[in-house]
């Protein structure tokens, strides 16, 4: 588990965007107060690639957008702040903190791999009833003719 207690500065080239990975294992521990600067908020994105959890330990200002959808942020109990987008799993604070959110938008585009967009669902298929045989017409039998009665021979004279 990673403890982040030292300042993180940031030599950018003018127009160029900052993306620093940040690996702590399951649980990330800010105890430094300053990340960045002001004036490279809008170019600069933390991402924690590991973390579940990230805890405030101090009432930091984080200077760039944040990077955490697998995290949970704990926000310090009497403030900090986040100058740029964040994205978490979800975030959890007191009522009374004061941590705040300053809109500084990451300039950048970011691609995450394993996100891709589902497929189209396949087709679920459609059973076709199988074709019924016609039945064969059975011929109904022909009676047989009753023979004819024979002729009663008449008396001999």
């Amino acid at each position: 588990n990673g403890a982040l207690n030292k300042e993180i500065k940031l030599e950018i080239p003018a127009g160029s965007l900052a993306i620093v990975k940040i690996r702590t294992g399951d649980n990330a521990h800010i105890q430094y107060g300053l990340w960045g600067d002001a004036g490279h908020a809008n170019n600069t994105l933390y991402v924690f690639e590991d973390a579940t959890n990230i805890f405030m330990e101090v009432p930091a200002a984080i200077w760039g957008s944040v990077l955490a959808p697998q995290a949970i942020f704990h926000a310090h109990q009497t403030g900090g702040d986040i100058n740029g987008n964040a994205a978490f799993r979800s975030f959890t604070v007191n009522a009374r903190s004061g941590f705040e959110f300053h809109w500084y938008p990451f300039a950048g585009g970011v691609v995450c791999q394993g996100m891709a967009p589902a497929p189209a669902p396949a087709p679920v298929p459609v059973p076709v009833p199988a074709p019924r045989p016609t039945p064969t017409p059975i011929p109904a039998p022909t009676p047989a003719p009753a023979p004819a009665p024979a002729p009663t021979p008449a008396p001999a004279p």
